[in-house]
């Protein structure tokens, strides 16, 4: 009898013991669960046979309402290097873990950047894409933040996002770097238009974020040789641009630099080519893409300098870039525009950490972040810089961008000088 219940004893024993090692083992993998987690990871190697999990990554993003223009572009070119990346076997180095994405809409409000953001991150999501409009990631990103979940934004925007010294915030860049960019491009095309080294600008700029962003850096630029003559500012809810417009056009300038957002640059644009006709020749539009443009505008828009994204037949382009530009016509039946390619690119980079670390820990994927690099065989798409690496701000060390002009209604890359598809010309207003 008792050798029979020490028997039994020993048979529980080694059924326990055996219970826990298989559950230590589907822990490793998060025991098949299809839910992401971010609370420290799956920590790849061989311990994988509880199958593979999805990783979320949320896209917090304006999907509706105003300027809801850049976000379906930048979700879908996420969602193409999400499915390469599944298609190619997931993060293997996480048990193949698939990702997936998940909009969160703003709705072009910034008070809805916080009750997004929250339920962003109840999903545990082990990272965070999106963010279209700078007062909404300003708002949103306090939430993001405290949970410590990186957040890697799809458009340039405000530099009080980044002064605020949150390493797990990344943009491609930010009101200085756009500021830096623009200086370059006016020195590369002003000789050509027959200005002098120290042209008139007038500045024209929303109140809102953006627009208070990129005036506050261009005048901060050291070394500027452009005379700013004249600095006019309007409400974010100005609805009638008559007199905005009017005043523009009333200033002895040879440069206009319009911090506008897309609706903003529309109705200025229609104004000095039907009504108030400035005498500038050179007109940039910062806050505004060529598709909100043209399809507003038609020729109206010809003229106009903005920043531009890579296009087939461009100059420099790595075998990338067309790879990508094919698939995401294939998927989504129309060609990538500006917002697509960093949604595209974010996308990889998460990846590439994610890979590096073999965990989701989300201070460890933020750290791996800023040591990733993305060069034209990994996901860069761009002529220029041949590999993508953050800076201390995490902003891009050095921009992407190419700045085009608009000519019958079709954008042409007009600098850099490696890019360029077409000479610059004066803007002609009327």
């Amino acid at each position: 009898m008792h050798a029979r219940n020490a028997g039994s004893r020993n048979a529980s024993v080694k059924a326990v013991a055996v219970i826990g090692a298989l559950s230590l083992l589907l822990a490793a993998c998060g025991g098949g669960s299809s839910k992401s987690s971010n609370s420290g990871g799956s920590s790849g190697g061989s311990s994988c046979s509880g199958g593979a999990k999805t990783l979320e990554i949320a896209d917090i993003d304006e999907f509706s309402g105003a300027v809801n223009i850049y976000s379906g572009p930048a979700y879908d070119g996420a969602q193409l290097a999400v499915d390469e990346i599944n298609a190619a076997g997931g993060i293997k180095a996480i048990c193949g873990d698939k990702l997936s994405l998940k909009k969160f809409d703003t709705q072009s409000n910034p008070d809805q950047g916080v009750p997004q953001a929250t339920k962003a991150v109840a999903d545990n999501p082990v990272a965070i894409i999106g963010g279209s409009q700078g007062a909404t990631v300003l708002a949103a990103s306090n939430v993001t933040h405290r949970k410590g979940i990186p957040w890697l934004t799809t458009a340039l925007s405000s530099n009080q996002i980044t002064d605020r010294g949150y390493t797990d915030l990344f943009m491609a860049g930010d009101g200085h770097s756009t500021a830096t960019a623009l200086l370059a491009l006016l020195k590369g095309i002003t000789p050509t238009l027959g200005l002098p080294t120290n042209a008139k600008v007038a500045y024209i700029s929303s109140q809102g974020t953006f627009g208070v962003s990129s005036h506050d850096s261009w005048k901060a630029l050291p070394d500027n040789p452009y005379q700013t003559v004249s600095d006019i500012t309007y409400p974010a809810t100005t609805t009638d641009y008559s007199a905005v417009a009017t005043r523009v056009a009333s200033v002895d300038a040879d440069i206009i630099l319009a911090g506008c957002y897309p609706g903003d640059c529309v109705a200025l644009d229609r104004l000095w080519k039907t009504t108030v006709k400035p005498k500038a020749k050179v007109v940039v539009v910062l806050g505004a893409s060529t598709a909100s443009l043209v399809t507003a505008l038609n020729t109206l828009a010809d003229g106009l300098l903005l920043a531009g994204s890579p296009q087939p037949g461009q100059a420099g382009l790595p075998p990338s870039f067309q790879t990508m530009y094919d698939a995401y016509k294939a998927k989504f039946g129309s060609a990538p525009s500006t917002s697509s390619f960093p949604g595209y690119i974010n996308v990889k980079f998460i990846a590439k950490a994610l890979e590096s670390i073999k965990t989701t820990d989300p201070k460890k994927l933020t750290a791996a972040i800023h040591s990733t690099t993305i060069d034209q065989t990994e996901g860069n798409v761009y002529a220029t810089p041949k590999t993508i690496a953050w800076n201390d701000r995490g902003t891009y060390t050095e921009q992407t961008t190419s700045w085009v002009q608009i000519e019958n209604a079709d954008a042409k890359i007009v600098f850099p000088d490696v890019s360029k598809q077409t000479t610059v010309k004066p803007y002609t207003a009327g």
